[in-house]
């Protein structure tokens, strides 16, 4: 599969915008590799395919978005297998991106809130920061809030939300959260 993805990508020329898609599709690839094998060196490549994936696609278009939101994902996954915290902080960063690219009402807005109030909560449980905490559990409120009844997501960001409600009231003994 990875094989097939390199070739994908090497069909297109820079600057084409299937190939941005393409290497999306390889960075999938190479990230279901590196979950498979717990494989590190699998991992790293994924940031680095990850990377070229949101350099090669045309701003504002959708799959940009979506590029830096797995962009994120890997950059997280990689901190915490190296205990790079500067990975985590730049994840972060490339998730914010995602949202702020993505208009409200878009389908994926909720999906990239989810996922940067996940990032935020392993940020702030890392750092003791209580702040990154509260934003966590705001941004999972919001994810839940923009999904609607009825949803296949719904629930699962509502756990999301509980556990970072959780967290928070754990780091700062405030059991009203609870």
């Amino acid at each position: 599969q990875v094989q097939a993805g390199r070739s994908a990508v090497e069909a297109f020329p820079p600057g084409h915008v299937a190939r941005a898609v393409f290497l999306g599709n390889l960075a999938a690839s190479l990230h279901a590799l590196s979950q498979r094998a717990t494989d590190q060196q699998a991992l790293e490549e994924t940031v680095a395919v990850s990377r070229a994936a949101v350099a090669a696609a045309p701003p504002g278009h959708p799959v940009e978005a979506r590029h830096l939101s797995n962009l994120g994902r890997a950059l997280q996954e990689l901190s915490e297998q190296t205990g790079d915290e500067e990975l985590l902080t730049e994840a972060v960063q490339v998730r914010r991106r995602a949202i702020a690219i993505t208009p409200a009402g878009d389908a994926e807005r909720a999906t990239f809130m989810t996922d940067l109030a996940n990032t935020l909560r392993a940020q702030g449980e890392l750092e003791g920061d209580p702040h990154l905490l509260a934003e966590a559990v705001e941004l999972a409120g919001q994810a839940v809030a923009a999904t609607p009844d009825g949803h296949a997501d719904r629930a699962s960001r509502m756990l999301n939300q509980a556990t970072a409600m959780r967290v928070l009231a754990t780091a700062t003994a405030a059991p009203a959260l609870l």
